[in-house]
């Protein structure tokens, strides 16, 4: 019984890698081609008390809006 759930739970193990690589791929492909939720960049540093904007920015990996 317990190499049944060794081996169980290396089964688990290796398919949860691969099911979170080909997830991350698949996510990064969507989002170079076009995935992209903009937002206003504003930055807010409430300690320091200012607020500066960035400019139009992605909400997901942060990347400036180019333009038209």
């Amino acid at each position: 019984m317990f190499v049944l759930d060794a081996v169980a739970s290396a089964f688990d193990r290796a398919t949860a890698g691969v099911t979170a690589r080909v997830a991350a791929a698949t996510w990064e492909l969507l989002h170079v081609l076009g995935a992209h939720r903009w937002r206003d960049g504003w930055e807010t540093n409430l300690d320091a008390g200012w607020r500066q904007y960035r400019g139009s920015r992605c909400t997901i990996c942060d990347v400036p809006w180019e333009g038209w």
